[in-house]
């Protein structure tokens, strides 16, 4: 079964995390980026694609899960005056360690 991806999305959301994560991660949603540009003309290169996407997928996972911890680390230090916002990023932390299925 194949989802149906909304490449407009995608961008969106490869534009945010650029600016969102550190510097250091941030090539991985640029290689992201051109690996969906990038034109393939023979099948091996095609079959490649998954496996590519799905590195660079779990490299920016990593940088999602640093930016949140340090966000909870933050958070934490004036522990009852954030606790709404702890328990959001917590959520949002589960979310993001789940692997993504390509």
């Amino acid at each position: 079964m194949r989802r149906e991806i909304r490449i407009a999305k995608v961008y969106e959301a490869l534009d945010f995390l650029e600016k969102a994560i550190d510097e250091k991660s941030a090539w991985l949603v640029r290689r992201y980026r051109r690996e969906l540009r990038w034109d393939r003309r023979n099948n091996r290169e095609k079959e490649e694609l998954p496996g590519n996407l799905a590195r660079t997928t779990r490299g920016i996972q990593f940088a999602c899960m640093k930016l949140i911890v340090r966000r909870l680390n933050e958070l934490a230090i004036h522990f009852r005056e954030n606790k709404p916002s702890i328990d959001n990023l917590r959520l949002q932390l589960a979310t993001v360690r789940r692997p993504v299925p390509l």
